[in-house]
């Protein structure tokens, strides 16, 4: 009897452990991810909407395994900060321009490029094909893991001194730009005093006179007021700056392949959702700055060609800084597009 009790015994805890190896799989014994996404967007802008839209997919994907905490109105500091943070593993998921990143890879000054995509839907067909792709690898050895190009916009001008209705209106202006030597070399040329400034400091220097005026995307504009600090709005259309959802190469690096690929799929998913909801809110965001004030003009097309004039010397320099070959593969894309549409 007692050796049938302790044969019992030994082919419990036998089974007890084979049950208890089985239970516990590798991905089951993973504990839950709780990561950190951040961007400086307000919360009425789409893509505020856009990264809790992302949240929620990547919870739900992973079936609750990885959380998203979503950090916005530049809380975690500017774009730049975000950046090194995210490098750094300190925070997981970026969402933004590349643009401080854009002194070390010469390549994404493509972008501040003026007049280099004339629609939204040529630059979603450059950002999304090969030549987009290869830009979100190169970021491996800056240890970020490109997703995708999620958003993008065309940034116009603001001031609060005049409009702006020819190239001569602008000179002297005080503009903030992006914190790109292409952005600053551009707008030098069109006779301004540039200033390159983290954005999260604009505001205040605009209210202050430290600053006349800045230019970026119309829903951006509203989305931060700026409509109590400037006075007239210039549409241009002059650069078309993309936006990119990355995560840091310590988290990719933490993940498993089938975790991967639904944090790829919800950012997919996050793409259609962002653009979607950038385009509807662009053609409402012109009205409602209006309705609070500001003056609008459109630079007339003849005049625009006096500005790309200007800045043909900083094109033919940055084209050769850049990399002549890349620069007319991206043109070739766009040609390629407008040929077919």
């Amino acid at each position: 009897m007692a050796n049938y009790s302790r044969r019992s015994l030994a082919a419990a805890l036998a089974a007890f452990a084979v049950l208890s190896a089985a239970a516990v799989t590798p991905g089951d014994a993973q504990e839950v991810k709780t990561t950190r996404l951040g961007h400086s967007f307000a919360d009425s802008h789409p893509r505020a909407a856009a990264m809790k839209f992302f949240a929620a997919e990547v919870e739900k994907r992973t079936d609750g395994k990885i959380k998203v905490a979503v950090f916005g109105n530049a809380v975690l500091g500017s774009e730049e900060k975000m950046l090194i943070a995210a490098q750094s593993g300190t925070v997981d998921f970026y969402m933004g321009a590349l643009s401080p990143l854009a002194a070390r890879q010469k390549k994404l000054q493509i972008f501040d490029f003026p007049f280099l995509f004339a629609t939204d839907a040529e630059a979603a067909a450059v950002l999304d094909g090969p030549m987009g792709r290869r830009l979100l690898d190169d970021l491996s050895p800056l240890n970020l893991h490109g997703l995708v190009w999620s958003g993008g916009a065309f940034r116009n001008m603001s001031n609060s001194r005049r409009p702006l209705n020819a190239l001569s209106d602008m000179k002297g202006l005080k503009v903030r730009v992006m914190q790109s030597p292409m952005a600053l070399a551009s707008f030098n040329a069109m006779g301004m005093n540039a200033v390159p400034m983290a954005f999260t400091e604009v505001y205040t220097a605009l209210e202050t006179k430290a600053l006349d005026g800045y230019e970026h995307p119309v829903v951006d504009m509203y989305a931060n007021k700026m409509y109590e600090v400037q006075k007239y709005l210039t549409i241009t259309n002059h650069v078309y700056t993309p936006v990119v959802l990355v995560t840091s190469a310590k988290l990719w690096d933490s993940l498993t392949p089938e975790q991967r690929s639904a944090v790829e799929k919800a950012a997919e998913e996050t793409r259609a959702f962002q653009r979607a909801a950038e385009l509807r809110q662009a053609g409402q965001a012109i009205g409602e700055l209006k309705d609070n004030g500001m003056q609008m003009t459109e630079m007339p097309p003849a005049e625009l060609d006096k500005i790309r004039t200007a800045i043909q010397p900083v094109l033919d320099k940055n084209t050769d800084t850049i990399g002549r070959d890349f620069v007319e593969a991206v043109n070739a894309d766009i040609r390629k597009f407008r040929q077919s549409n």
